[in-house]
């Protein structure tokens, strides 16, 4: 009984725990999207106005792009499993191994009875074996020496000594150190190889989602690289860096090279749109106008792809007036287009 409230006991424990550490889990991540929407201003970015003649750099709409990741819970991954198998295992050594040993000895006890042992039934008749053989037993009990025939089963306690023998000690002795060492080498395996890799790997995500990109890469580095996909999160980081550092055509190969991953197709194209905003401002037109064209349906790329035109065609009216016309002339109404068409035919 006592073994019963002990397993009781353990196993709301473990769950209180399980409640607790998801809890923990639970609010890290309410913390970390708090402190991303707190500092949307600084990671958000806006489009940039065609209309100014200084076009500024893009950032990226706080509310719609902001990559968060969600932090691993402990309890949501193949992790779980491994609490499982310590449930089970709490249950077995504290519930099902006692009752099979019990079933065991009143058995030994009852095949041990012998004539002139001291019995008492299940029903709490006591008397004196009389006789006894594989199935039944005859006891005297009362003053009288009444006579009553009783099967084995039946039995309840006797006063027959069973022998522990040397070899069950050793079987005893054995089975605690055995599972005694099964128990703490899971442990072991639990905090080395899934709860430690599994908190440096959240802790680098809460960096990340707090703009901390520098910070949460460090920390996965630190962790291990097979855990989960933090290879490809490394990379992710990376990329994520140079790209704040506005080393935007850089960023474009890094995010390019990570395909699918996550947020990396919108980021490569973010990239390449920033980076044709420096060649746009640089005025490497022909570059600025292909990147723009590529990204045709990408925020506000094709009315940029205008404006590299109308700015190229500005420039080439003092060295070449043929083509500051034929470029013109495709612009239409593109702001004051025609009148400079209508300038140059005259010049």
């Amino acid at each position: 009984m006592k073994k019963r409230i002990v397993c009781v006991v353990l196993m709301i424990i473990l769950m209180f725990l399980m409640s607790a550490c998801s809890t923990v889990t639970r609010n890290g991540v309410s913390n970390s999207s708090s402190s991303v929407n707190a500092n949307a201003s600084d990671t958000g970015i806006n489009e940039s106005n065609v209309e100014s003649e200084n076009t500024t750099n893009s950032d990226i709409d706080a509310e719609d792009e902001v990559d968060f990741i969600q932090p691993v819970s402990f309890f949501d991954s193949y992790a779980m499993i491994m609490m499982i198998v310590v449930l089970v295992m709490i249950f077995y050594f504290f519930m099902i191994r006692p009752e099979r040993k019990k079933k065991k000895k009143l058995a030994e006890m009852r095949n041990s009875t012998s004539v002139g042992d001291e019995i008492v039934t299940i029903e709490g008749i006591m008397g004196k074996v009389v006789f006894v053989d594989d199935e039944n037993t005859i006891i005297e009990t009362g003053e009288e020496k009444a006579r009553i025939q009783i099967a084995k089963w039946a039995i309840s306690s006797s006063s027959a000594v069973v022998p522990e023998t040397p070899k069950n000690i050793k079987k005893t002795v054995l089975g605690i150190v055995v599972g005694s060492v099964v128990v703490i080498a899971l442990t072991l395996l639990i905090v080395f190889q899934l709860i430690m890799p599994m908190n440096q790997y959240n802790r680098a995500l809460l960096h990340f989602n707090d703009g901390q990109y520098i910070e949460a890469l460090a920390t996965l580095e630190e962790s291990s690289p097979d855990y989960m996909d933090s290879n490809k999160l490394r990379h992710y980081f990376s990329a994520y860096i140079t790209f704040e550092r506005g080393e935007y055509e850089l960023a474009t190969d890094q995010f390019d090279a990570l395909g699918a991953f996550r947020k990396s197709e919108k980021m490569r194209d973010e990239s390449n749109y920033l980076f044709a905003h420096e060649l746009l401002d640089s005025g490497k037109f022909d570059e600025a106008y292909n990147i723009f064209d590529s990204l045709s349906g990408y925020k506000n790329s094709e009315e940029l792809m205008l404006e590299t035109r109308y700015r190229q065609a500005v420039i080439l009216m003092e060295s070449d007036g043929a083509r500051a016309k034929e470029i013109f002339d495709l612009l239409g109404d593109y702001k004051d287009s025609a009148l400079l068409l209508m300038n140059s035919e005259v010049e």
